[in-house]
């Protein structure tokens, strides 16, 4: 009897592992950033390939294809937009938690300015 828990105990604690191992950032995410004391929001699509990330972002500017990575927790990817016309990069560097949460650093490097971003996946 002894012997079988264990083996049941070891199974279950092997399943839960892999049930960790393949979560991704697949999906659809709510972004809110702040950034030089604006806020924004945009709802971006992600498609995960081991580490590379694809997909697109939407904002009030219109949608926009997305490239990224993902390391672990850690996560960045960057699109190009429009401000005013002209194209502006924003790029996103941070941390994703797989029960749908995800927090870090967005910068807009041709403006020299960088805020915070938070994230829910959509489900």
């Amino acid at each position: 009897m002894r012997t079988w828990l264990v083996f049941l105990f070891v199974a279950l604690a092997a399943i839960a592992t892999a049930a960790a191992d393949t979560a991704t950032l697949e999906g659809k995410w709510s972004i809110h950033a702040s950034v030089g004391g604006s806020d924004s929001e945009a709802l971006c699509t992600f498609t995960q390939k081991e580490t590379v990330l694809t997909g697109n972002c939407a904002d009030n500017a219109g949608t926009f294809e997305l490239n990224g990575k993902v390391d672990d927790k850690k996560v960045t990817w960057s699109y190009k937009t429009l401000y005013n016309g002209s194209p502006l990069l924003v790029e996103y560097e941070g941390t994703w938690d797989p029960t749908g949460k995800m927090s870090g650093t967005v910068n807009v490097p041709d403006y020299a300015v960088s805020g915070e971003f938070s994230a829910t996946q959509s489900k």
